[in-house]
């Protein structure tokens, strides 16, 4: 299947756009002066959620059999080999890093309970971030949503397109009316109920209309992709309460300007304006290993730069946040083609899938459509 290009620009800009937020959230006059701007590099997870469906949706709609459509077990076990052996060496990193040097982490988790919790994708609280569902491996938290998402549609891959268009949806909506009325307590109700989950069944319907060929509008691509810069720092203004990050108001924010921005591309796409640019492609491949290595890149130049004797204020808070999204994406490259790809191969390989393409890799949703 033939690359969407735009999907993957998407992608590296998702990734990146997570990377600016800690970068900067590394000082705190600099994180409150930029208001609404500093806060929006999360949103980067809200496009990879829409991304995620909008995939989920036409791989399996195709039709073709290396995609495992008919088989729920097949589809999990691809999902599985795709998202898991990268995230289980930077978890087991980061488990490490917080018993090595402690100091250094002001987010570890030595409790043995939260450490499996979080190799098993089960959300738990954070025994360092009160009433915060994280794992061991923070960024982590979006992989909880995106695997219980893949269970959902498991469910019903087996099942023809229709039957599945309504039942998936129909079983999210349900969980997120359940915890708007019953407003659960426990982490994994808290995340299974969260009103996020309607992202994925947002990228399913985009899904939809890019097989149906509806996407094409050249003004809607532009104006999706135009607004969504626009959008952002207004939408944060008028709807989040101190730019909080969670619940319907997240949804209204960032929800809506990551579809609107996917529709764009999707539609510049068809009507071949989207130029291939091989730097951006290679960041697009590259984004999981972004998502997933960028706090220890961050962590280890933190230190160079102390130990280098160069000051953090002054106008050098934003220089360090510079060389941070630098370093972060070049160090992320160098993770996808030396660790990334090798250790899925092998995976598959050990898992009797065969020859498989490429990693692409966002976030899980790694597959190539076209």
């Amino acid at each position: 299947m033939k690359t969407i290009t735009g999907i993957q620009y998407l992608r590296g800009l998702a990734a990146f756009m997570v990377l600016y937020f800690h970068a900067i959230d590394q000082f705190p006059a600099l994180f409150r002066g930029l208001g609404p701007f500093g806060h929006v590099g999360v949103a980067g997870v809200d496009i990879f959620f829409v991304i995620s469906g909008f995939i989920m949706w036409t791989i399996t709609a195709r039709g073709d059999a290396g995609d495992g459509r008919g088989s729920p077990m097949d589809f999990l076990i691809k999902r599985i080999i795709r998202i898991v052996p990268l995230y289980w060496v930077f978890t087991a990193l980061a488990v490490v890093a917080g018993l090595v040097l402690p100091q250094a982490l002001h987010n570890r988790s030595t409790d043995g309970g939260h450490i499996l919790a979080s190799f098993l994708f089960i959300p738990d609280f954070h025994p360092a971030f009160p009433g915060m569902v994280f794992p061991v491996l923070v960024p982590g938290w979006s992989l909880q949503f995106e695997m219980f998402f893949y269970g959902v549609f498991a469910l019903f891959v087996g099942c023809t397109a229709a039957v599945r268009l309504v039942a998936v949806p129909a079983v999210i909506g349900g969980l997120v009316l359940l915890g708007l009325a019953v407003r659960p307590e426990s982490a994994v109700w808290v995340t299974y109920t969260d009103p996020l989950m309607l992202e994925f069944v947002a990228g399913m319907l985009l899904g939809v209309a890019y097989r149906a060929g509806w996407l094409r509008s050249v003004v809607l691509g532009w104006g999706g992709v135009l607004a969504f810069p626009v959008l952002i720092p207004l939408l944060t203004t008028l709807f989040m309460e101190d730019y909080a990050v969670s619940g319907p108001a997240r949804l209204a924010a960032w929800g809506l300007p990551a579809v609107l921005l996917v529709a764009g591309v999707l539609c510049l796409e068809n009507r071949g304006r989207m130029p291939v640019v091989p730097v951006l492609r290679l960041i697009g491949d590259a984004s999981y290993a972004l998502y997933l290595s960028h706090l220890f890149t961050l962590g280890v130049l933190r230190v160079a730069w102390k130990a280098a004797g160069l000051p953090m204020g002054g106008g050098w808070d934003i220089a360090f946040a510079a060389v941070v999204c630098v370093a972060g994406v070049v160090a992320a490259v160098a993770v996808y083609r030396l660790i990334e790809m090798p250790l899925v191969n092998a995976v598959r390989r050990m898992a009797g899938q065969g020859r498989k393409r490429r990693p692409a890799g966002p976030l899980p949703a790694g597959e190539r459509v076209g």
